[in-house]
């Protein structure tokens, strides 16, 4: 972010020790995926962060983190199966193609990982990697995995909400959720408040 908005100097690394890769994507498409690979270790990361300096460094956003390694791999699977959700993103450009098998290339272990959408931890927690890819749609595979017993309190973290609150009371439907939480920053006055009914 530094390199790209100063403009006093040009990038040093740019398509050397990174590339930036323009999308022409058909419909919906905002993931703020990172996936780090390394000869024995890796980590994703999912967010609610834009790729900026505020989103990266500045906001307070939502973010969740994954890693695996040689020496403990339960959670490669979750790892692969981002790995393959980016793949044909990333290779869309001969600069593009060129670092996704350079980082490959370092990462043999990770390669030897078969794609799992779910594994657990030592908790006995789920962790998993949905996206569209996946059979269904994102919600659906949501609330098959988290399963029974119904959902006793449901808290949603959002920036951006449909006008009639229709995909929240889905969601608390499916769950079966008794209670909603939504966790609001009044200052933006981004929620439909609205759409709240007298029973909700």
């Amino acid at each position: 972010a530094l390199a790209t908005a100063q403009g006093a100097s040009l990038p040093q690394h740019a398509g050397r020790r990174y590339s930036v890769l323009g999308m022409r994507p058909v419909g919906v498409f905002h993931p703020k995926i990172v996936l780090q690979l390394g000869r024995n270790k890796a980590r994703l990361t999912v967010a609610s962060a834009n790729m900026t300096a505020s989103g990266v460094a500045g906001n307070l956003e939502v973010v969740g983190t994954v890693e695996a390694s040689e020496e403990d791999p339960r959670f490669a699977p979750v790892l692969r199966q981002a790995l393959d959700y980016l793949a044909p993103l990333v290779n869309v450009s001969p600069a593009g193609a060129k670092q996704w098998t350079w980082a490959l290339a370092k990462s043999l272990w990770m390669q030897r990982a078969g794609a799992a959408e779910s594994a657990t931890d030592a908790q006995g927690r789920t962790i998993a990697f949905l996206s569209d890819k996946t059979a269904g749609n994102i919600a659906s595979n949501f609330v098959r995995l988290v399963g029974s017993p119904r959902v006793n309190r449901l808290v949603v973290v959002s920036p951006y909400w449909d006008n009639d609150l229709g995909a929240l009371r889905s969601l608390a439907q499916r769950l079966g959720a008794t209670e909603v939480c939504v966790v609001l920053n009044p200052s933006s006055q981004l929620f439909p408040a609205h759409a709240v009914r007298a029973n909700d």
